[in-house]
């Protein structure tokens, strides 16, 4: 992970908060009229998000961006799929403490604890997917381009 920055962490709080939208947006607009009674989360139905639920979505971005950083730069040296790994782990501990504190669902219901850990299992794991994707195409680029330099280097040395 390249060095952090004030920006660098504020782009990837929106990014975060952006893609939370995004899903809970689709997720709303198919079964928001469906669990409109069950959760204050979506008590607009699928006509879209109150104003406290979109702030909510803000602070678990801001929170799980925060305790990435941290983790990563705590973990420097941990392998790269065990460190997602335990990133999907802390935030599914982070997903089930906002949805307790704010009431997301109830948390006595069982079909809504187990639809959110297969939302949750399906996200983690196509996110772990892609964070794992990039992380070999840009080890790829910068092979390439240590060997060019290699290859600059030695035509200078001659």
């Amino acid at each position: 992970m390249r060095k952090s920055s004030p920006i660098r962490f504020a782009t990837q709080v929106m990014v975060n908060f952006a893609v939370c939208v995004i899903f809970v947006s689709v997720i709303g607009r198919f079964m928001g009229d469906t669990v409109e009674v069950m959760t204050g989360f979506m008590s607009l139905g699928s006509a879209g998000l109150s104003y406290p639920s979109i702030l909510q979505i803000f602070l678990f971005a801001l929170t799980v961006t925060g305790v990435n950083h941290l983790f990563f730069l705590a973990f420097k040296q941990m392998m790269l799929l065990w460190r997602y790994t335990l990133i999907g782990v802390i935030t599914f501990a982070v997903a089930v403490a906002f949805s307790a504190a704010f009431q997301w669902f109830p948390t006595g219901d069982r079909l809504a604890w187990i639809s959110f850990l297969i939302s949750f299992g399906a996200s983690m794991t196509v996110s772990i997917f892609f964070m794992l994707l990039k992380t070999k195409l840009e080890d790829r680029r910068y092979g390439r381009q240590l060997s060019d330099y290699k290859k600059e280097r030695g035509k200078a040395d001659d």
